[in-house]
């Protein structure tokens, strides 16, 4: 049975695309082999070593954390045990200490490919832009150094400071999405407390900068004449459960308040209860604002569910909009034109909501592992 490798700086229970993406491969992945996931130990109450189902967790300590990013003193070295004990290795970039693993899979000869997600861009924070500057170098030697290079999409790429380096090593497939049941309990929860309100604007993710979550209350103010009763519910986690983001958590928290905002936070929702999320709304939003957001995994989800997308026109994440035409392209950073989009699907939802079944085609999960076995085979 081939043993396989996956590295990734944060992990479940991390919520972010960054840490779903590996746990949905390697899951995949150990329904057939032995899979092993080396990661950091983000929380001081996870367990060093955890079998989730068929697959085993290994967490390092965190010696070190400059904003997001982790280090461990002795990670070369533990590492360099799974290198030897593992045929095929999988590098979820960005991570810092990604290097390594890849350099040690070509200096052994094992299989080595790495998963670009996306690079780091990270502003008007000293030791942020550090993190991102860091970050980015050691992904270019990541690159430089494995067999194949697998991102997203073509779009991505050809706007990508790193990835054009590497064109004959660049291979493009969509990202696992698969559908979920509603989770009725949940269902009734989000009926019974927010029915009253109309329409229902949605958020999916980290309340972190590169999310552009501050453009959108900014546009929810606009809206508030013609849609008094309008409302905006967050899905995902915020404040302290963000690492680096609770001063950005706070920033939005005052501006809600301080206009009467109709904006509440739910909190962290597994995928039952997102696609309950999904289906009360009435348009989910995107409004990522830099190369930190390369797709954005939660606009395909809430296509799936039937309901429409508004997205930043920016590399890879106006990808899913241009196949399914399931929504509308926003400028990055513009709350005007946000505002005037969120009108533009709210007057006609349902020509936005006619191509669920040509998503459901396109974002096929079975072909995206099917692209996986062949590199393993």
């Amino acid at each position: 049975m081939k043993k396989i490798l996956f590295t990734s700086t944060y992990f479940y229970p991390y919520l972010s695309g960054l840490a779903e993406y590996p746990l949905k491969l390697a899951s995949h992945f150990s329904k057939n082999y032995q899979v092993t996931v080396l990661t950091f130990q983000h929380q001081n109450d996870l367990e060093k070593v955890e079998q989730l189902n068929s697959l085993t967790v290994h967490r390092v300590p965190v010696h070190l954390k400059v904003f997001k990013g982790l280090w461990n003193f002795f990670y070369p070295f533990t590492v360099l045990k799974q290198v030897i004990r593992n045929d095929v290795i999988f590098i979820n970039l960005p991570q810092f200490e990604g290097l390594f693993p890849s350099l040690l899979g070509r200096i052994f000869g094992k299989k080595t490919y790495c998963i670009y997600n996306c690079e780091l861009s990270f502003e008007n924070n000293f030791p942020a832009e550090t993190v991102a500057f860091l970050g980015n170098l050691s992904a270019y030697f990541s690159c430089l150094f494995c067999d194949k290079i697998i991102t997203y999409t073509k779009n991505y790429a050809q706007n990508s400071s790193i990835l054009k380096y590497f064109p004959k090593k660049l291979f493009f497939v969509l990202p696992p999405v698969e559908k979920y049941t509603i989770d009725k309990s949940y269902s009734k929860y989000l009926k019974d407390n927010f029915s009253t309100f109309k329409p229902i604007i949605g958020f999916a993710g980290r309340v972190a900068r590169e999310k552009g979550l501050v453009y959108l209350i900014e546009a929810l103010i606009m809206l508030e004449k013609d849609f008094p009763d309008i409302s905006l519910l967050v899905a995902g986690p915020y404040g302290k459960n963000v690492v680096g983001e609770e001063n950005y958590y706070l920033k939005i928290a005052r501006i809600v308040k301080s206009k009467k905002l109709k904006v509440y936070f739910l909190g962290s929702l597994d995928k039952n209860r997102l696609f309950s999320f999904y289906k009360k709304i009435d348009l989910l939003v995107l409004p990522s604002v830099n190369k930190t957001e390369a797709f954005g995994m939660v606009q395909v989800d809430a296509m799936l569910s039937g309901t429409p997308v508004i997205a930043s026109d920016i590399p890879g994440v106006r990808v899913p909009i241009n196949l399914t035409k399931m929504g509308l392209l926003v400028k990055p950073g513009s709350s005007k034109d946000l505002a005037n989009k969120i009108i533009k699907i709210l007057q006609n939802p349902k020509k936005f909501r006619e191509n669920t079944k040509k998503a459901k085609i396109i974002f096929n999960a079975k072909k995206t592992y099917k692209f996986y076995e062949k590199l393993i085979i």
